[in-house]
């Protein structure tokens, strides 16, 4: 069945009923939790309406992936990692440059690198479920590739 919190809404009623858009939305959970620390139970709020400085397109992309419809969901996780993508090419991620001043302080540049880095932090996790989501549909290809050809060899032996 799969972990409570993480289980599409649909699965609670029928699990023998869902499709993969069950999983985009355990996908759209993890990625939430990533960018919140925690969970989307009940009524709760997307990450910018939280005051988070993220771009207003994640918070498209959380409310398309966590949808309680299944048919207002992603339908592939192509669309999803599309989406994911774009947010990331955003150039409301992207950081600002501040001129560089004469003036070599360590303990500003070190302040205006620990900004940068807090600044980027979305851009970067948004990278890292993008690479997990690659990962999961490659997975997951190399596996139904998998049971196929099995499927073959049990057939062709019977024969």
């Amino acid at each position: 069945m799969g972990t409570v919190n993480y289980m599409a809404p649909e699965q609670h009623i029928d699990a023998k009923r869902v499709d993969h858009r069950s999983d985009l939305y355990s996908a759209g959970v993890m990625f939430f939790e990533m960018l919140t620390g925690e969970l989307p139970l009940g009524r709760y709020l997307l990450p910018h309406e939280r005051g988070m400085d993220v771009p207003k397109k994640v918070d498209e992309l959380l409310a398309t992936a966590l949808s309680r419809k299944v048919e207002d969901r992603y339908f592939s996780a192509e669309h999803f990692l599309k989406d994911l993508t774009d947010c990331m090419n955003d150039k409301d991620t992207a950081v600002s440059s501040s001129p560089v001043e004469q003036d070599f302080d360590l303990g500003q540049i070190w302040s205006q690198l620990k900004s940068h880095i807090y600044k980027s932090r979305y851009a970067l996790l948004l990278v890292i479920a993008g690479l997990f989501f690659a990962l999961g549909i490659r997975l997951s290809l190399a596996s139904s590739n998998h049971q196929t050809d099995e499927h073959e060899e049990v057939v062709g032996s019977k024969k």
